[in-house]
């Protein structure tokens, strides 16, 4: 997936936005701004695709960041005016070639795949290789294939041996690789940096490991809106003991919570919530 993600989807998905650039079609600045001010949820902002510059020679930014600009440039080329041309015969091979890079690059990143999902696939690669082997013909910013274009001919049979290729690709290698150089950054250890590389790494393991062992017991007071009495906490184990001190006040993510204060409970629908007072019964 990393293959495609740095070869195929990058140059090519810069050489068709190119390419409408040079026929007239928009223009780099429309596109950037349209790039730019997109909105993207939560999960999504860290890989925000970098705005494209007339020397770049591939779509900027890291995999994660390529694969999101691919998924939203069919949608940002309409927005800015797409419409208009997009079905027009001296245009409509780029398009296409667009829609069949897109499909291509939902099929990589998907969870799980049938065979016939696999079938198509294929489908889909051949169709991307005749249909970009006659853009390059016609437009120069389209570069020559290289062993990584190749190398999607084989996904096919990886997935079947090894399953879908968000489980097999080398991010997750290079994450572990970032948090070395972060140790290295920071620990300003440059007599036996290997002996502290190995010793963080232990130290960060043990933590991911442990994570969720020591969190305290569930509470549950079955029918009961307010905040449980000394006498209910009591019945758990370690939870409260009588010379405990119970704070008045609690502030969570820099929202203070007080007695009285209404919060909501549950939300069992986009239109209904459940709420109640918060009331400290010590």
């Amino acid at each position: 997936m990393h293959d495609f993600l740095e070869k195929p989807a990058a140059f090519d998905g810069l050489a068709i936005i190119m390419s409408l650039v040079k026929e007239g079609a928009i223009t780099l600045e429309q596109y950037n701004r349209a790039l730019v001010n997109i909105r993207l949820e939560d999960y999504e902002r860290a890989d925000r695709p970098p705005p494209l510059k007339k020397d770049s020679k591939r779509l900027p930014g890291k995999a994660l960041a390529v694969a999101l600009h691919i998924r939203l440039m069919p949608y940002i080329l309409w927005k800015i005016g797409g419409e208009q041309w997009m079905l027009e015969d001296e245009h409509r091979n780029l398009v296409n070639l667009l829609l069949l890079l897109q499909k291509l690059n939902e099929y990589i990143l998907v969870d799980s795949l049938s065979i016939a999902d696999l079938e198509v696939f294929e489908d889909v690669y051949i169709s991307y290789l005749e249909l970009r082997k006659g853009c390059k013909e016609r437009y120069q910013t389209f570069g020559n294939l290289t062993p990584k274009d190749h190398f999607i001919e084989h996904y096919k049979q990886q997935i079947l041996r090894h399953g879908p290729p968000n489980v097999t690709w080398t991010a997750v290698a290079e994450r572990k690789h970032q948090e070395f150089l972060k140790v290295a950054l920071y620990s300003k250890n440059y007599i036996n940096l290997p002996k502290t590389l190995a010793v963080k790494s232990q130290k960060m393991l043990a933590l991911r490991l442990s994570k969720g062992i020591f969190t305290a017991p569930k509470l549950q007071f079955p029918n009961k809106m307010a905040a449980p009495t000394t006498q209910e906490l009591q019945s758990y184990p370690g939870i409260l003991h009588t010379s405990d001190l119970v704070t008045s006040a609690a502030t969570v993510t820099g929202t203070a919570y007080r007695t009285g204060h209404l919060v909501v409970t549950r939300i069992t629908s986009s239109d209904i919530i459940e709420v109640s007072d918060i009331n400290w019964n010590f």
